[in-house]
């Protein structure tokens, strides 16, 4: 949509790398926000974990918290993490020099059986995952089939935008596990 006037404009943040503008539309009371050249050049704090030669980049760190009310603690699984002489050495990086504020950096460790796999849910608490299942299908609104994009964690996405379909969804069917009792989703997003 191109927007023809603002009544108001007020720049968030002027780099080289990213512009982001919020403004008020004439005559309506819809809120502009446009981003410009943000979808490759933004990040959240990158995470690396050091293993005795060099620092292992783990991830990314409050995805899409950009404003003060959007704080929130974040868990990121760092598989990768050793002791190397007795201690774990961690490194947060804001390498595009953007405003980044953390207040509060802790380590939890969580003891699993071998067999399991260790996440942390919103509220901090840890959730065992032990013989995940892939979905037997997926179905986006429009009836596509989207199963590639939801086979394995590789980088490939559902992006919800289907511009024909009324409601953006993603229908998943999974198969029923005989003895099961405490069925876990858990989405890479």
């Amino acid at each position: 949509m191109l927007i023809a006037a603002f009544s108001e404009v007020d720049v968030v943040t002027q780099d080289l790398a990213v512009s982001v503008v919020i403004g008020v539309l004439v005559g309506s009371v819809v809120i502009g926000v446009v981003t410009l050249a943000a979808a490759f050049n933004s990040s959240c704090p990158y995470i690396y974990v050091y293993d005795g030669e060099n620092y292992l980049f783990q991830g990314e760190i409050f995805s899409g918290a950009t404003f003060p009310n959007m704080e929130r603690h974040d868990y990121l699984p760092l598989p990768q993490l050793q002791p190397v002489k007795g201690e774990y050495q961690l490194r947060i990086a804001n390498e595009l020099q953007e405003n980044q504020f953390v207040n509060m950096a802790q380590l939890q460790a969580i003891r699993h059986p071998e067999c399991t796999q260790a996440l942390v849910d919103v509220h901090g608490a840890p959730q065992l995952i032990a013989a995940p299942q892939r979905p037997l299908s997926a179905t986006s609104a429009l009836g596509n089939d989207a199963s590639a994009l939801t086979a394995q964690k590789d980088g490939l996405a559902f992006l919800f935008d289907e511009e024909r379909a009324e409601k953006n969804s993603l229908t998943l069917q999974f198969e029923n596990q005989p003895g099961a009792t405490h069925p876990k989703l858990v989405l890479h997003a």
